[in-house]
């Protein structure tokens, strides 16, 4: 049986696995001379109630070697978050224009 979602436009999930490696320590100097590396995946999903209005929620894990995530405690090896995003498109003719 197909998913009740996959049919209907307004719904669209993904899934995706990161990495990412900074061998130098431009962008998170690290002890480490590897470099900084992380691991990570995501999963979003997506609905669209009106052509004009986008909702997302988002669950993401990244994980390194490096302790480098803030916690309560110090630092962290890891990291979990859950996200909410809300987005609405604003009419090209209200942008720019002077209101008389």
């Amino acid at each position: 049986m197909i998913g009740q979602y996959e049919l209907d436009p307004r719904w669209k999930t993904a899934f995706r696995l990161e990495y990412y490696h900074d061998a130098d320590g431009v962008i998170i100097p690290v002890s480490n001379p590897a470099g900084f590396r992380t691991t990570g995946a995501s999963w979003n999903l997506d609905y669209t109630p009106a052509p004009i209005l986008a909702c997302r929620l988002e669950a993401r894990w990244l994980g390194s070697a490096n302790p480098v995530f803030r916690a309560a405690g110090g630092l962290e090896d890891s990291s979990f978050f859950i996200g909410v995003s809300l987005a609405a498109k604003v009419a090209r003719g209200l942008v720019g224009k002077e209101v008389n």
